[in-house]
């Protein structure tokens, strides 16, 4: 059931559809997906929090997984052993056909648009609500845009003290994006009053020049108040992807593009599954082979290192590539060492990316895509993808001022994908060096 101001502020979003020349019904999709997944995302929260609590010793309860831990795959239905993975990986890394050789997207390729190593360029994200937001992200000179649904997102609730007829952000952001894909703001000014003045805003660019979209919806443990599943909230990813894609399919690929989601806070390979169910009844339902609809996934918590192998391997079919942040990470390591009394806190507001213990984070995030990605000997199906960098470009009447930090903070977007580039994040050299010498800068420019 979704709450009855909800439909009739957005009627277009919900009912019956023609997807795909598929019928479907979003409230009746989102109800059974529902049901399917809730005991499973249920557990994984269990998972995540009995983790939390272990009083069990940081080494201990954080280890790697052990060899014969299995893991269900979601191709066949059976289980692969931790080993079973990592020797895949490593066979596909080294071009050797085994029975265990894996790689990411070898049944449905990437399209063109979408592929991490020839759209390069900074990715944003941002809110699609209000209308604005949405054109300037469209008008954007960046390959990529990102409309929010997770930590950048318009609420999805009724923030105290905004006027009664203001929209809930999130549908309000949905409609938008329908009603631009569908074009019906080619060539039409959106006109609104903001500071006393009144603004026009228009998409500049045809649909050709626009970033490539992907979606970023809420993880897991978010749920919806406002759709409601037997009396109780639906899961906040099940809703996004239902209505993005259901609204949204045959526009994108009419277009020429896809359906691309960017995804956040997976932890583990139990995780990882309930997203690919998801997405692979949602392609099932509306007639599409699996691993049509793409992603890329936030690798922004130091659980899901211990089991990335893992977690790429269940995601095999779409996965694009995974991205490192700071924030978030630095986080999940105080969450890691919140109870060890040697435990050694970073501090998220002065430890940056280029700190040793980041490094190796980034560059074993590398490591796995490109063992992962490689197709006969080159790097064809995935890539690891660079961190965010987190900053704000302010507008020059910015009433605190904050727009003389402009320059600076355009500089530490430089610095940070110069960075990247030096540490050799995507670099396999030729052969080894004498004496195992590391390479050198000048060896790898």
């Amino acid at each position: 059931m979704v709450r009855t101001d909800i439909v009739q502020k957005f009627p277009e979003l919900f009912g019956a559809k023609k997807v795909n020349g598929r019928d479907a019904n979003v409230e009746a999709t989102i109800a059974t997906l529902t049901r399917e997944l809730r005991p499973a995302i249920a557990a994984a929260l269990s998972a995540r929090r009995e983790l939390l609590q272990s009083p069990a010793p940081v080494r201990q309860k954080y280890a790697w997984p052990k060899w014969d831990a299995t893991f269900e795959d979601p191709v066949t239905g059976k289980s692969w052993t931790q080993r079973q993975i990592v020797q895949g990986m490593i066979d596909n890394f080294l071009g050797r056909e085994s029975q265990w050789r894996w790689r990411l997207n070898d049944e449905v390729p990437i399209p063109a648009d979408a592929h991490p190593t020839r759209n390069p360029g900074l990715e944003l994200t941002g809110p699609w609500h209000p209308l604005d937001m949405a054109f300037n992200a469209l008008n954007s000179p960046a390959p990529m845009n990102m409309p929010d649904f997770e930590d950048a997102a318009p609420p999805h609730f009724q923030p105290d003290g905004t006027p009664a007829n203001q929209p809930i952000g999130i549908f309000a952001a949905l409609q938008n994006a329908k009603e631009i894909f569908e074009g019906r703001w080619a060539n039409r000014p959106y006109e609104v009053v903001k500071k006393g003045k009144k603004r026009e805003y228009r998409i500049n660019k045809p649909p050709s020049g626009w970033p490539t979209r992907f979606s970023r919806p809420p993880g897991i443990h978010i749920t919806y108040d406002h759709v409601t599943v037997d009396g109780r909230p639906a899961p906040a990813v099940v809703v996004i992807c239902v209505l993005w894609i259901f609204n949204n399919y045959d526009a994108l690929k009419r277009s020429g593009t896809g359906v691309y989601f960017y995804i956040p806070k997976i932890q583990t390979p139990q995780e990882a599954l309930i997203l690919e169910k998801l997405l692979s009844r949602l392609e099932g339902m509306i007639g599409v082979p699996a691993g049509t609809f793409k992603i890329k996934v936030l690798y922004e918590e130091g659980n899901a290192g211990r089991s990335l192998p893992a977690i790429a391997w269940v995601l095999r079919r779409r996965l694009l590539g995974t991205n490192v942040g700071r924030w978030d990470y630095l986080g999940s390591l105080i969450e890691i060492w919140k109870d060890d009394p040697k435990g050694v806190y970073p501090d998220p507001q002065t430890l940056g990316m280029a700190v040793p213990n980041m490094i190796a984070y980034q560059r074993y995030n590398a490591l796995i895509m490109l063992m992962a990605g490689m197709k006969n000997g080159e790097l064809e199906n995935a890539a690891p993808i660079g961190g965010m960098a987190a900053v704000m470009i302010y507008q020059p009447g910015d009433a605190y001022g904050r727009s003389r930090y402009n320059p600076l903070a355009l500089r530490a977007m430089v610095v940070d994908k110069l960075r990247e580039r030096l540490l050799g994040l995507i670099f396999v050299p030729d052969a080894a060096l004498p004496d195992g010498q590391q390479p050198t800068l000048e060896d790898i420019l």
